[in-house]
């Protein structure tokens, strides 16, 4: 007997047995440009209310409509490959005084925007994107401060490194 699976059209198909894992061709066809949109308004609305995030973003954009539509062409071209985007990222990045701490906030973000908008799927495909945009953000930023990372090492800023030692004296 040949076993039935559930399409995401919802139709009955006689090809895939129940329960297989789904892959990015499924999980592209989740996403859209209205849900990146929906996505990355969310997820900005979160990050300016962070009180991780919140400061270090707001104090540096002025234009959030201007932002919001520029990171919605960037998701576009990341997710759909649709080339709306032609920007360098890492340039924009380079003086946040950002490291290890606050790409993990971002991606915690980032992953509940998504899990919470978006299907299953669609949502593990996003993250992993995210998480090797913020690998590679970090691992930029690090370098621009003198600093190579080595595989799975994280980068720390002076910042980090003065803030943990009075952390850790009585």
């Amino acid at each position: 007997m040949t076993s039935m699976a559930l399409q995401p059209s919802g139709h009955v198909t006689d090809r895939e047995p129940p329960n297989v894992p789904s892959g990015p061709s499924e999980a592209l066809s989740h996403i859209d440009e209205p849900i990146i949109a929906r996505v990355v308004h969310e997820f900005y609305h979160r990050v300016r209310r962070d009180p991780i995030l919140g400061e270090i973003f707001n104090a540096r954009i002025t234009d959030w409509e201007f932002h919001l539509h520029r990171m919605c062409e960037f998701w576009s071209s990341i997710a759909l490959g649709s080339g709306r985007y032609d920007g360098r990222p890492l340039s924009k990045h380079l003086t946040l005084p950002v490291s290890a701490p606050h790409f993990d906030r971002w991606l915690e973000i980032f992953a509940s925007t998504v899990q919470e908008i978006c299907t299953p799927a669609a949502a593990e495909l996003l993250a992993q994107r995210a998480r090797l945009i913020a690998r590679s953000l970090e691992a930029g930023i690090a370098s621009a401060h003198g600093t190579v990372l080595e595989k799975d090492e994280r980068f720390a800023s002076s910042r980090d490194s003065a803030l943990q030692q009075r952390a850790e004296r009585p």
